[in-house]
């Protein structure tokens, strides 16, 4: 009869602390890799968990036996190789052999590997730690596999493995070590099982709440996309919702390797400007189109940023997708700010996004209004959303105001040889508000930027310039300057990393003279500001007129976005200014341009207010209107008006969807749009008469478009506002991020287990030094010299205490073990008072004794043999304490 290796009272235990959270922990783990390994049926997921617990359980109870490994593992192999053979003569149908070819494989795969867990988990004392390793090893792949970055989902996703990980070492030898003699044995694994749970429980609590704002902050880091690897090294960032759009700041690190990045192809927008040349209405004159302003330098990173408290801020940034289609935003305050009135005209341009996001405004210099407007049903899968915007323009300012590329071209030459001459009426800036001049004119606190003055005195000196306009162009000469022949600045997007931050601008002047537009923008800024010339940085997109037969449409991709300089001038306001030089790839299309939206879509009444009622049958809506837009001019109602909506061929959309008529309820609000004006009507209306124009409003007004108004546009809103990886790269950066969680919680949990026995012997010590009744508390100096000897690595053994007390720990390290340990003895079993010297001896025995034991280790001996954990769970699982 072959004897049995695991008692069943074991057994029973391996399989209810051991399998079936092995198990759970494979069915997580099914469940997490369904989306992502299409051979795991997530509708069948259950299933394949149990053929991994049918093949532990069985392996478990198996080799509860003494049978041999391999024997019985190669009669199982062979089990298989008979199931396989035997489905192969049975003629299921070419589909269902297939089927039950899988999931038979899928079965062999997680019963085998059940098997050998179980058998793992009855005969070696190191499988649960091998097992520990797969696990995490396996979470990382599967987590990493997924993509998910978010701190969320990484706790989800990777916790149950790290707690299952360390609890399977723990309960594995918790059991290999309970004594089933003991009286009620059976509790120890259920005690153990909710020590550990509360214990992991507060440790992830504690983990999760300490390095939560850590892995926030690489959450938030890593989530933004950079197709070229380096998105924190890039001008562009892509969003949630999969649009793109400019950063607000600009580092001398930034990369713009367009031709590795893929999103230097997407076209984001295609914009109509109405901007010709003077005198020509066939010649268009392109601008550049303005995001933001970055007048704030940090001169240890070399970034520029945004500044809240940059004067006479002119800037015009509004979110076009917080205004209703067809109604304005405007804001007057940014056109007394530009302080400009001469050589300036109102200039209207169309904006259709592509892969623009959404909330993103971007316009000549200086904008003050915008106008969201529809885009035609047919179209938007092209076309994502559009604005109209009107900006204060110079007629000075043109994207042909880039001084590089005039060289040959005899029209460009003299059109700008005439802005020269007429900005020579600005003689000084003695005029100008102090506090305007000063930011605009301050340089970076650091003495190494000394270097850029003497450059600048010495190209204004060299070129004899005093007025502003000269000390400008000298600046340009300076940038197309040649040294032997060889151009002195060449435009390159690899950027130099081996140059310490805070030196690479000075580099660039000085010695490399090789950089992208973040460089030329840079040393252009220092530089006029070296000679007095009021300026700052503009991040926005540069236009390039590639189209013959479309005039005034222009198509901006990525590789377009750029940064460049404005430069004021009193009376004439901010003009714009750019010395990059040799940068061919924004004015090159990656592909031909498209047919832009060349009828746009024109509301002739725009309402906003709430429905009261709905008749689904008659297809018409009460409405109250309270703001209307009628032939693009805005009213707004003194009072609430009624109207009767026809409804009947109108397109719902509540956010992004279209619904039908009956989802609409009573105190709904949203937007009615009417895009054809009946033509019945004769009267003539005076738009200044608000109450002519609401009694001849048609009964009913016919509808094109109700867009109900919902908090879901809210929260819709700031999740495109989070950035979010590309698929290519989402990978890579999961594997960084868990492996970056999984290592924190490994070190704090390793710290915290091998601090463990000296927090433990401290509270044992503590204890021991402070009874009162040596009677009842003899107790605690016993078991406080019992664990610092266990940890020593003196254990009794087959010794009894008295034997052990004498013969070993007396002799060794000359101590009264032996005869404090009688007394305990006494004072524990025979339960007879003790003397006035026996308890004496109790109540001071443990100090000496612990300093006698400490003296005779050295200290590093001491360390090592505390940390080792083995012998504090001996300690406490052994019937020998």
């Amino acid at each position: 009869m072959i004897r049995q290796a695991v008692s069943r009272k074991k057994l029973f235990w391996q399989v209810i602390f051991l399998c079936l959270p092995t198990s759970a922990l494979i069915y997580f783990m099914l469940n997490a890799g369904a989306e992502y390994f299409p051979i795991f049926d997530r509708y069948r997921h259950i299933v394949q968990a149990s053929y991994f617990a049918a093949g532990i359980v069985v392996s478990c109870f198996f080799y509860s036996y003494r049978f041999r490994f391999m024997p019985s593992f190669a009669a199982l192999l062979l089990l298989f190789w008979l199931g396989n053979s035997m489905l192969d003569s049975i003629a299921f149908g070419e589909f269902d052999s297939f089927f039950w070819a899988i999931d038979f494989f899928i079965f062999q795969v997680l019963f085998v590997s059940g098997w050998i867990c179980g058998k793992g988990f009855s005969r070696s004392r190191y499988f649960p730690a091998i097992l520990s390793a797969l696990v995490l090893g396996m979470g990382v792949v599967v987590t990493a596999f997924t993509g998910k970055t978010r701190f969320g989902d990484l706790v989800l996703m990777f916790a149950p493995m790290l707690v299952y990980a360390f609890y399977i070492i723990y309960m594995g030898e918790l059991l290999r070590n309970i004594n089933e003699s003991q009286h009620r044995a059976w509790l120890r694994p259920i005690k153990g099982l909710m020590v550990y749970c509360v214990f992991m429980a507060a440790l992830l609590v504690i983990a999760f709440t300490v390095f939560k704002p850590d892995f926030k902050a690489l959450e938030a880091k890593w989530s933004g996309v950079d197709t070229s690897g380096e998105n924190d090294r890039s001008m562009m960032e892509m969003l949630a919702d999969s649009t793109v759009r400019l950063k607000d700041k600009l580092s001398l690190t930034d990369r713009m390797d367009r031709s590795r990045s893929e999103m230097a192809d997407l076209p984001l927008f295609v914009t109509y400007l109405d901007n010709f040349f003077h005198g020509s209405e066939d010649v268009p004159n392109p601008l550049y189109f303005v995001r933001s302003y970055v007048t704030k330098f940090d001169d240890s990173t070399e970034t520029f940023e945004q500044d809240s408290l940059m004067p006479y801020n002119d800037l015009f940034s509004p979110d076009p997708t917080e205004i209703p289609l067809y109604f304005t935003a405007f804001d007057s305050s940014v056109l007394a700010n530009g302080m400009s009135t001469m050589y300036r005209k109102v200039v209207e341009a169309e904006v259709y996004k592509i892969h623009s996001s959404p909330n993103e405004f971007t316009a000549p210099s200086t904008a003050f209004y915008c106008q969201p407007v529809a885009v035609k049903s047919e179209l938007r899968d092209q076309f994502k959303s559009a604005y109209r915007a009107k900006m204060w323009v110079s007629e000075l300012n043109s994207a042909y105001f880039v001084y590089n590329n005039v060289a040959g071209d005899y029209l460009l030459q003299q059109f700008q040889q005439l802005r020269f001459d007429i900005l020579k009426n600005v003689k000084d800036f003695s005029g100008l508000d102090s506090s305007f001049y000063d930011y605009y004119t301050q340089f970076p606190p650091n003495p190494a930027y000394d270097t850029v003055r003497h450059i600048a005195d010495s190209i204004v000196k060299a070129a004899g310039a005093s007025l502003p306009i000269d000390k400008l162009l000298a600046v340009r000469d300076f940038f197309l300057s040649s040294d032997d022949g060889q151009a002195r600045f060449r435009y390159s997007n690899m950027v130099t990393t081996s140059v310490p931050q805070g030196r690479r601008l000075l580099n660039f002047l000085l010695n490399e003279g090789k950089g992208n537009c973040a460089y030329f923008a840079g040393s252009t800024l220092f530089l006029l500001r070296a000679c007095g010339l009021p300026s700052r940085v503009a991040l926005g997109y540069s236009l390039v007129n590639r189209s013959s037969n479309n005039r005034g449409w222009y198509w901006v991709y990525s590789k377009q976005g750029h940064a460049w300089v404005q430069v004021f001038f009193p009376g004439y306001g901010w003009l714009d200014f750019d010395t990059t030089v040799g940068d061919n790839e924004r004015e090159e299309a990656p592909g031909t341009d498209g047919t832009p939206p060349l009828d746009p879509q024109k509301a002739w009444l725009a309402a906003t207010g709430r429905i009261s009622a709905i008749d689904t049958i008659a297809m018409t809506a009460e409405f109250y209107m309270d703001k209307m837009v009628y032939h693009d001019l805005e009213y707004k109602l003194e009072e609430t008006f009624r109207l009767t909506l026809d409804m009947s061929l109108a397109r719902i959309y509540a956010d992004s969807l279209v619904v039908v008529l009956s989802s609409l309820k009573a105190d709904d609000r949203g937007l009615a749009l009417s895009f054809t004006e009946p033509t019945n009507s004769t009267v003539i209306i005076n738009p200044q008469d608000v109450q002519m124009i609401l009694v001849n409003l048609p009964k009913p007004v016919p509808v094109d478009e109700f867009r109900l108004e919902t908090s879901r546009r809210e929260e819709e809103r700031k999740a495109s506002s989070e950035p979010k990886q590309s698929e290519a790269s989402t990978t890579s950066r999961g594997w960084m991020i868990v492996a970056l969680v999984a290592a924190s919680l490994l070190i704090l949990l390793l710290i915290t287990i091998i601090s463990a026995p000296y927090i433990i012997y401290k509270r044992y010590s503590r204890r021991a030094k402070r009874i009162i009744d040596a009677t009842t508390e003899a107790y605690y100096p016993y078991r406080a010299a019992t664990y610092l000897l266990n940890q020593m690595g003196y254990s009794r053994g087959e010794l009894t205490p008295l034997q052990f007390a004498g013969q070993v720990v007396d002799r060794k390290f000359g101590t009264n073990f032996e005869a404090f340990t009688a007394i305990y003895q006494r004072a524990k079993y025979a339960g007879q008072p003790l003397s006035n010297e026996e308890t004496q001896r109790i109540v001071s025995f443990y100090a000496p004794f612990e300093q006698t034991v400490r003296a005779k280790l050295r200290a590093r001996q001491r360390f090592f043999r505390f940390m080792n954990i083995y012998n504090t769970l001996a300690f406490f699982t052994s019937k020998e304490y």
